[in-house]
């Protein structure tokens, strides 16, 4: 696959323009664990700069996005799309889930 030659965009808006989806995988703490302080510091580097970047090198796109582009910034320029996206991006509301 490193020799696939592909673009990248932002998906079409209902009324012209573009669109984009906010959305995703969580961290799920549960209320009785007896370790909080160690989740608590790994949140911490997990949402950090340091820990957005590390995460974007494996394959996962930056959830912060006043951070996105500057954790994006050493990889492949197609994820500046969707760096960009993400500040456009939001989650739809509805009482219906899954």
């Amino acid at each position: 696959y490193p020799n696939v030659d592909y673009g990248v965009t932002f998906l079409p808006g209902k009324d012209g323009g573009w669109s984009s989806f906010a959305g995703g995988d969580n961290f799920v703490v549960t209320k009785g664990t007896k370790k909080l302080a160690v989740v608590k510091e790994f949140l911490d580097f997990a949402y950090s700069l340091e820990g957005q970047t590390l995460l974007a090198k494996y394959g996962s796109l930056p959830v912060r996005g006043d951070i996105a582009k500057e954790a994006l910034k050493d990889l492949d320029p197609r994820y500046q799309i969707a760096a960009e996206a993400m500040a456009k991006g939001r989650t739809p509301y509805t009482v219906v889930f899954n």
